[in-house]
């Protein structure tokens, strides 16, 4: 099963507020692990693990709004190149 289809399941079976909700929660989390390794009591591995749901629940949100994959690596790549002009002093 792609991706998309087990997105598609998550929804139908928790709803899409639900999912919303859980995206909070997994984003949450790894401000809470990046506090902890600022504070050395935390790991990369906690901080690792927090980044993989919180991706998943990334891409969950881009198909339960239609955000194609191109359009988000079109703007990721604007905001770099921004990133880019500020450390170059632009």
């Amino acid at each position: 099963m792609n991706g998309k289809d087990l997105y598609a399941k998550a929804v139908d079976k928790w709803g899409r507020e639900a999912q919303l909700f859980m995206a909070l929660e997994e984003f949450a989390e790894i401000s809470h692990a990046v506090c902890k390794l600022v504070r050395d009591q935390g790991s990369v591995a906690e901080l690792t693990d927090c980044l993989a749901d919180a991706q998943v629940m990334m891409e969950q949100l881009s198909f339960m709004f239609e955000i194609p994959d191109e359009k988000i690596k079109e703007v990721k790549e604007i905001k770099l190149r921004r990133l880019q002009k500020l450390l170059e002093g632009n």
